[in-house]
């Protein structure tokens, strides 16, 4: 857990919190909870092998509340490692008050979502927020996002946590309840609770599924947005974890990793899986367009999924984009998640 102990030993008097680092946001929630406090970097042999007995030491399901050091570095092998002993990750590291949004209730239905036109032979182009797996993303950066004037104006999806149904349903009230009919929220990575499914134990992972999958069916975010890494490289579901999205999770398709392509496929011939072309401006998205018209034959229709990097987009940027796309190709469709799966 980063930012929430300092110690120190010395014959001069350090500077504050305030001062040095940025204030310790969870430490209340983990004095609340009693919760094990650890600061370990996965990527140091010594202190890879107590994170390991830590992580070896819980029951599958149990959550790592926090962050990793290293950035990056520090996600992929450190949500790898809590991933291969049954533990979901939640970055909360920067959640203000969690005590007490925790202690709100939940006062919303799910957003409807709106029917599914006939499949015509077109370009359909999906725009979907990244970060979901973030649990101070749903306060903080989401929040400036969702205050854009634009926002409404083109179908978006949502990655957020469905976890927020427990942790600060005030949040997702919100949330839910401002939603317009272009407005969708979807789990993000990998469901409830942020893992990589091929990493995850066999034995555990259908039951953790079966679990938390009504996180997602009381939220209406029954559509996830999955990660999945192994080495730090994307790798496609296995056809056994595919099964158990299908199968505990009952989702109709999902979106999986984070690429410089895009691309569906059907996986056990029963499960749309849709590859997420990542993009961090609206410049980048349109020359994906472009290049998806060039190369596209007209003879079936063509699913392109873009990932707007939430830290550096907004719904103006995707508003731009889709103006920009209907002018070049007529014969294109913004759809929302539920076509492109």
């Amino acid at each position: 857990m980063w930012n929430q102990y300092k110690v120190s030993a010395g014959n001069i008097k350090p500077l504050s919190a305030e001062q040095r680092e940025p204030y310790a946001y969870l430490r209340d929630y983990a004095v609340a909870n009693r919760a094990m406090v650890f600061w370990l970097d996965s990527n140091v042999p010594e202190q890879l092998a107590l994170f390991e007995k830590i992580m070896s030491d819980v029951e599958p399901g149990t959550p790592y509340l926090g962050w990793f050091s290293n950035d990056v570095e520090g996600e992929f092998s450190s949500v790898e490692i809590a991933s291969r002993h049954g533990v979901y990750v939640l970055a909360a590291d920067w959640f203000s008050n969690l005590t007490v949004f925790s202690g709100t209730k939940p006062k919303y239905a799910p957003a409807k979502k709106p029917p599914r036109p006939a499949l015509e032979n077109k370009i359909y182009v999906t725009y979907t927020f990244t970060e979901g797996d973030n649990f101070q993303y749903n306060q903080h950066r989401m929040r400036v996002m969702w205050d854009d004037p634009a926002r409404g104006k083109v179908p978006l999806n949502w990655t957020s946590s469905p976890l927020l149904h427990e942790g600060a349903p005030a949040i997702l009230n919100y949330y839910l309840n401002t939603a317009t009919e272009n407005d969708l929220l979807i789990a993000g990575p990998s469901g409830a609770g942020y893992f990589y499914p091929n990493a995850w134990p066999d034995a555990s992972f259908g039951e953790f599924l079966k679990q938390t999958q009504h996180y997602l069916k009381k939220t209406g975010m029954t559509i996830p947005y999955v990660l999945n890494r192994v080495d730090s490289q994307n790798v496609p579901l296995t056809p056994f974890k595919a099964s158990a999205y299908e199968e505990e999770y009952d989702v109709p398709g999902l979106f999986i990793s984070y690429e410089d392509k895009y691309g569906v496929e059907i996986v056990n011939d029963s499960l749309p899986v849709s590859t997420i072309r990542g993009i961090s401006t609206a410049q980048d998205g349109l020359q994906v367009l472009q290049e998806a018209k060039a190369n596209w034959d007209g003879e079936s229709p063509l699913f392109v999924s873009l990932g707007l990097l939430a830290w550096s987009m907004t719904p103006s940027d995707a508003v731009k984009l889709g103006l920009a796309e209907r002018f070049f190709n007529r014969n294109s469709w913004l759809g929302d998640c539920e076509i492109a799966a």
